[in-house]
């Protein structure tokens, strides 16, 4: 069904709503629009309390945009080659992003 107000099939939610922020957050970013929609594709199946940590990062640090979107792509780029060494290769970095912000 379209929305009678923007005339498109995407999801719609309240202003102040947590994926409301994170669109906004990402709409704002400097990525091109593929990018755009497919990192909102994969943050609009949390759910919306799960978002509040990663708003948190994204606002305090704008560049996690683009780190995040280069590590999904790269993930999905290792999924699609079947390239398991890739995969261990982007999960120790981000291990060493979570022990970088504690």
């Amino acid at each position: 069904m379209r929305c009678g107000i923007c005339n498109n099939n995407a999801p719609h939610f309240p202003m102040d709503s947590n994926f409301e922020k994170l669109k906004s957050l990402i709409d704002a970013s400097g990525l091109d629009v593929a990018d755009k929609e497919n990192l909102w594709q994969i943050f609009s199946g949390a759910a919306e309390a799960d978002l509040d940590t990663v708003i948190e990062l994204l606002m305090q640090d704008a560049s996690w945009i683009e780190k995040i979107n280069q590590n999904i792509k790269a993930k999905q780029q290792a999924l699609h080659q079947g390239d398991h060494r890739q995969w261990s290769n982007i999960v120790e970095e981000e291990k060493r992003w979570i022990v970088e912000m504690m």
